[in-house]
């Protein structure tokens, strides 16, 4: 599982070759440009008939990628290679499970924020301090009030009455 909005390194080793080679990397026989700067690829060094190569996507390539979808995208990444007269093709391949974030968390006033993806469940947690009765929490998503449902439980925990102050 790879998260658009983090950059991702692939390796591609290639061993028992003639000679030290410059690789094509591609994702869906799409050859993968250094430009523009969404993509940074290593030829690595050749060491006895051994290289390995790397190729980093950054996140807005991969969210170039993704696209507009609304659930994961399976991309097909190639690392490819020529050797000889005859230009013979060698290369390896994998498939990349591309995720996107369904939502951005943040609390009031925090200025950090969560990014939450789709690929497992996530707990949210609110806590009330000094509180002296029983409050009840209405959970939102946007402007709409949530209920549970639909994979959605909510489940509230009474706290016991703290003694009040003596102020």
């Amino acid at each position: 599982d790879i998260y658009v909005t983090v950059d991702h390194s692939m390796n591609c080793a290639f061993t028992d070759i003639p000679a030290q080679t410059t690789p094509t990397w591609y994702t869906d026989s799409n050859a993968i440009s250094t430009t523009p700067s969404q993509v940074t690829i290593a030829d690595g060094t050749f060491n006895t008939k051994s290289q390995t190569t790397s190729a980093t996507l950054l996140a807005a390539k991969l969210g170039a990628l993704y696209g507009a979808a609304s659930s994961p995208v399976n991309v097909v990444a190639k690392c490819e290679m020529q050797f000889g007269t005859t230009n013979q093709k060698v290369s390896a391949t994998t498939t990349l499970v591309l995720h996107k974030p369904v939502a951005e968390l943040k609390t009031a006033g925090n200025l950090d924020s969560e990014n939450v993806y789709v690929t497992s469940e996530h707990v949210l947690t609110c806590t009330i301090t000094d509180v002296f009765a029983d409050q009840t929490v209405t959970w939102y998503e946007r402007t709409n009030s949530i209920s549970p449902g639909g994979g959605l439980t909510i489940d509230q925990v009474p706290v016991p009455e703290l003694p009040r102050s003596p102020n």
